[in-house]
C-alpha cells in the first residue's frame, strides 16, 4: 500500500513537471508537454489504477498550487482523467469462460476507441475556447501561430 502512494506521489510529480515545462516557452517544452500523461498511465498500468489516480490528483494539485486554477482544469480534464482512465480500462480483467485460471483482458480495440472518443472531446474543447465559427477560430489560430514565430525568431513587430 505503502508502495502504491509512493509511486503515485511521485508519478504525480513528474506529470506536472513534464505539463508545467510547457511555461517556459522553450521548443523542446512541447515534446515534454505531450510526454505528460506517460507517468500517470505507468503508475496505473504497473501498481494499480488507484497510484494512477493519486498520480492525477497530485499533478493537477501541484499545477493547480504554482499556477492557478486554469492550469489545474486545463490537466485534469484534458490530460490527467483521460490517461487515468485509458489505464483504469486497460487493467480491467475478468475469468475466461473455459477453465484454467485464464483472464480475458478489456478489448484493445475498444482501448482505442476509448482514446479517440477522449481525443476529440478535448479538441472540441480547445476549438470551442478559440471560438464558435469558422472565422474566428481560424483567426485565433492565425494570431497565435504569428505570435509564437515571432517570439521564436525574435522579429517582434515595430509600432509606427
Amino acid at each position: 500500500m505503502a508502495q502504491n502512494v509512493l509511486v503515485g506521489l511521485g508519478a504525480g510529480a513528474a506529470a506536472a513537471l513534464l505539463f508545467a515545462s510547457v511555461a517556459s516557452g522553450a521548443l523542446v517544452s512541447i515534446l515534454l508537454f505531450y510526454l505528460a500523461p506517460l507517468p500517470i498511465l505507468i503508475a496505473a498500468l504497473g501498481w494499480s489504477h488507484w497510484s494512477g489516480l493519486l498520480a492525477a490528483v497530485t499533478a493537477a494539485a501541484c499545477l493547480g498550487f504554482a499556477f492557478g486554477t486554469l492550469f489545474f482544469a486545463a490537466f485534469l480534464i484534458g490530460i490527467a482523467v483521460p490517461a487515468w482512465w485509458l489505464g483504469y480500462l486497460a487493467m480491467l480483467a475478468r475469468p475466461a469462460d473455459g477453465a484454467g485460471g485464464d483472464v480475458e483482458w478489456y478489448p484493445p480495440g475498444r482501448l482505442v476507441l476509448w482514446a479517440a472518443a477522449l481525443g476529440a472531446v478535448a479538441i472540441t474543447v480547445g476549438l470551442l475556447q478559440l471560438g464558435t465559427d469558422e472565422a474566428s477560430i481560424r483567426s485565433s489560430l492565425k494570431a497565435g501561430l504569428e505570435y509564437g514565430l515571432r517570439q521564436e525568431t525574435g522579429a517582434w513587430p515595430t509600432r509606427p
